[in-house]
Order: C-alpha cells, then structure tokens, then sequence
C-alpha cells in the first residue's frame, strides 16, 4: 500500500510532548522609504533611547474645544527596540499643566516596536480629545514612549531633542490653538 501523503504531521520535544512549530520570522520591506513630505510631515530630530526617533509630525493649527487633535507622526528605527512601547500625546498648558492625553503603540499596535528593524519607517496617528471645556488658548503638544508593561511608569529617555524642548522624558513637538464653539 501507498502511504498518505497529504497527512499531518504532529511535532513533539524530546519527551513526547506536542510542539506548535515556528520556522522563522520573515521581515517584510517595503518597496521604498517613506518620505516625509508624501504625509505632509514636518521634520524632527527627536531620539528615544538608542533605536527610535520621531522624524515626522503634522499637526493642525487650531482644533474645537471638545473635538479631536490628530497628529500625523513618523516614528524610525535607528536600531532594533528591545521592548514592546507605548507612545503618549500629553495637551499642555502654558504653565506645563497636564490639560489631556492618549496613549497608543505606534501604527495601532500592528506593528510592536520590538519587531522594527534599523531604518524602519511607521506612520502613525493619534486622536486626543480636547476637553469641551477647555478655554481658548495655545497648547503644547508632547509626545513620549514608554515600555508597554509599565503602564507609563518606565519612560524612553529623550537622547536628542533637536530644537524641541524636552521635560519629564517627553518633548513639546508643536503648538495648537483652542478655539471655544
């Protein structure tokens, strides 16, 4: 008789037990680098750590009290992240007072930072809900990284800040006016 050919075969270990089998990860790279000025972007310098920089933000000049800020950002690996991170968008007054903020890995979560590879290039956006009650007025816009495990507790320190200011392992990367309705 002819053995099956189309049967499954079960992995198992040394003792026995069943295995999922892993064979590899596969990078996928994209058929050309993201540039800037295709998201309408505009640069920064900013590092976190020693494997990520922000290259990018586009934010709007002015939004609603009460409506969402969504900012555009460009995140590159410059080397391999060790850690899964969050990234955060803190709204400022002018006194440094925290007013609102949103927390998201970058790209949605569909892509962790500890997948990225040197020279990686993720574009992601953040929506951060303005309170309705928020006076009109200018407001810093920060953007920060954390380790995902530490729920905000373990930031990624700012390595090089460009001209931007840094504060509290978090850098001010643009100004928005609040409008009241």
């Amino acid at each position: 008789t002819q053995p099956e050919l189309n049967r499954p075969v079960t992995a198992r270990n040394a003792e026995g037990a069943e295995l999922t089998p892993f064979l590899a990860n596969i990078p996928i790279v994209p058929r050309a680098a993201l540039e800037l000025a295709e998201y309408d972007l505009q640069p920064l310098e900013i590092g976190f750590g020693d494997a990520i920089e922000l290259s990018g933000v586009r934010l709007p000049p002015t939004v609603m009290a009460g409506e969402v800020l969504t900012a555009t950002l460009m995140w590159t690996a410059t080397g391999a992240p060790d850690a899964h991170y969050t990234a955060f968008l803190h709204l400022l007054d002018s006194a440094d007072r925290f007013i609102a903020g949103y927390d998201r890995a970058p790209a949605d979560g569909r892509f962790p930072t500890s997948y990225w590879q040197e020279g990686d290039d993720i574009v992601s956006e953040m929506g951060l809900t303005v309170p309705p009650d928020l006076a009109p007025g200018s407001y810093g816009v920060w953007a920060g990284l954390y380790t995902a495990e530490s729920q905000g507790q373990e930031r990624l320190p700012i390595t090089r800040a460009g001209d931007s200011t840094a504060l509290n392992d978090m850098v001010n990367i643009g100004t928005i006016t609040v409008k009241s309705r």
